[in-house]
């Protein structure tokens, strides 16, 4: 009855009396609901106030109707249902529909972020995920959109030893001459067997393949309800060959550290089982892959949040908005430092304070994952560190390069953020990688290559060491680098 009270300041003190309770009940949450849709302005600053002590998901639709129906006419009610809602977001009291009011989303996350907190963080990620859509589809074909394939743990097979890197990269060993791979068969020479890896998880680094001049056979399937085309993103050290359903989809020979995103292409998935057959080729050192399918991938979605962020409010938020997604991670290092990395390349930089913030947080990495088992977030770490030019990390970065516990992929990596932080300090490094026949051959080659680009009488003495040396690969290797410089006439 006094809801509905025609003496508006019944009305009024009826919200202040809820305004002060301890607690509400469900019955009263509904009153203030109620009171916040009344036509006099006075009443629902009061049940705002109230709604805003009081947070419950039945008053959020209505404080956004309130707060809607003010605009600017009445500043103080603005302002009161803007600090009703942040509670409303510290509190996690949120229906399922908070964010689908998409004329007040940008100034609804504005809000949220002001909330912080832990409630706050798990709406602002959910509001991401709702405004960039759910997975990335590869087109708009209606089955594109329907229910997602399941992907089986990987198999592996290995190795298969040549005579030289070429002979591994060309030969079709035993896998490739199954019709249909066999999971219980031995194949080879060898007796070799397929064995189960549960613990290769997709979107990581692994850098457990060994043996100079061999080949590697990795198999899973991959079970699809429809026929559909599915986003792949591929990283090999050395060489690699995929092979969907018998049929050879790429065969690319390089020699390389493995990273995120060397090869991206698309699977056309076949209704029902599909068979995935992966061949990696190791020319020395330690080997490995990397294999992420696009089933909504996570750096995608992350970029197209930051993208949205960076358009609708700007990059004075993105700092905070990064920040409730790093808190989101948790203890996942390697996704954390994805996620820096993704939103330095994605804004270029940014700006000077938050490029010092994910300075130390790259720092952080760097420092306390030189032997880290999944070696890809220290990869990461370190081109982040070799982005934002962190020249004071370049000790840690050069003990990474210099360990023996480190595997070769991670090596390269950090000499390549070494020669990026710091080519006078470098230099010296790289002589001595050249000329120590114990260093794996890939850096050798790859200190090399760098030397060669260079004008300096100071590598003279390492240059005329290889040049009258018997190791073709190595002068290979300094052709090329004075092929890429301007001054490599002179140096020769």
């Amino acid at each position: 009855k006094l809801l509905g009270h025609r003496d508006r300041l019944v009305r009024v003190h009826l919200a202040r009396i809820l305004a002060e309770r301890k607690e509400c009940k469900d019955d009263e949450y509904e009153w203030i609901s109620g009171l916040l849709a009344d036509e006099d302005p006075f009443v629902r600053r009061a049940a705002a106030d109230a709604a805003g002590r009081h947070p419950h998901p039945s008053s959020f639709s209505t404080l956004i109707k309130a707060w809607e129906d003010a605009e600017e006419k009445d500043t103080h009610l603005v302002h009161v249902t803007r600090i009703a809602l942040r509670n409303h977001f510290a509190a996690g009291a949120l229906p399922n529909n908070a964010w689908q009011n998409e004329l007040w989303a940008n100034e609804l996350l504005d809000i949220a972020l002001a909330a912080r907190g832990p409630k706050s963080a798990e709406s602002v990620a959910s509001f991401l995920a709702e405004s960039i859509g759910a997975d990335d589809t590869s087109s708009d074909d209606p089955a594109n959109k329907s229910e997602k394939p399941s992907i089986g743990n990987w198999w592996y097979m290995g190795p298969f030893k040549a005579e030289n890197f070429d002979k591994a990269f060309e030969t079709a060993f035993a896998p490739e001459q199954e019709k249909e791979i066999d999971l219980g068969k031995i194949l080879g020479d060898t007796d070799l067997s397929w064995k189960t890896k549960p613990d290769w998880k997709d979107g990581l680094v692994h850098n457990e393949l060994k043996g100079e001049n061999t080949a590697h056979y990795l198999y899973r399937e991959i079970n699809s309800p429809v026929a559909r085309n599915l986003k792949l993103s591929l990283g090999s050290n050395d060489a690699v060959s995929l092979f969907l359903n018998r049929k050879q989809i790429l065969n690319k020979k390089v020699r390389r550290a493995v990273a995120p995103d060397q090869e991206k292409l698309e699977l056309s998935l076949a209704k029902g089982k599909n068979r995935l057959l992966l061949k990696i080729v190791n020319g020395g050192d330690a080997s490995g892959f990397y294999f992420n399918a696009g089933l909504g991938v996570e750096e995608d979605k992350l970029m197209r949040a930051v993208s949205f962020v960076s358009e609708h409010v700007g990059l004075d938020k993105l700092a905070t908005v990064v920040s409730l997604l790093d808190e989101q991670a948790g203890k996942d290092i390697g996704y954390r430092i994805r996620l820096h990395r993704k939103v330095w390349q994605g804004t270029k930089g940014g700006e000077k304070p938050y490029s010092r913030e994910l300075g130390k947080l790259a720092e952080k990495v760097v420092r306390s994952h030189v032997q880290a088992k999944a070696s890809g977030s220290s990869e990461d770490a370190l081109r982040l560190a070799s982005d934002l030019g962190l020249r004071d990390l370049f000790k840690p970065v050069l003990e990474i390069l210099l360990s023996p516990q480190a595997s070769s992929g991670t090596r390269l990596v950090a000499l390549d953020a070494c020669k990026n932080l710091s080519e006078f300090k470098f230099a010296p490094v790289a002589r001595k990688l050249v000329l120590d026949h114990k260093e794996p051959e890939s850096l050798r080659l790859a200190a090399l290559s760098w030397l060669g680009s260079r004008k300096s009488r100071g590598d003279a003495k390492v240059l005329r060491a290889v040049l009258s040396s018997s190791h073709e690969r190595l002068q290979r290797s300094f052709a090329k680098g004075l092929a890429s410089s301007k001054t490599g006439a002179e140096t020769l």
